[in-house]
């Protein structure tokens, strides 16, 4: 999983806005990883897919 970090507290980020099949689908196997590596039973992914903002907009 190159590129996806070991921290627990990692947060993947679709900066250069790949498509949210991609973020989702990079997102489990990240989740998936951290599940293993604690012996969790449950886990939560989330997923906030904001809109692209215009250039100069203001947030």
């Amino acid at each position: 999983m190159s590129g996806l970090g070991d921290d627990p507290g990692t947060v993947l980020r679709a900066s250069d806005r790949k498509s949210l099949a991609w973020t989702i689908e990079q997102g489990v196997k990240q989740t998936l990883g951290y599940m293993k590596k604690c012996g969790a039973e449950e886990v939560h992914l989330v997923v906030i897919d904001r809109p692209r903002r215009r250039r100069g907009a203001r947030a």
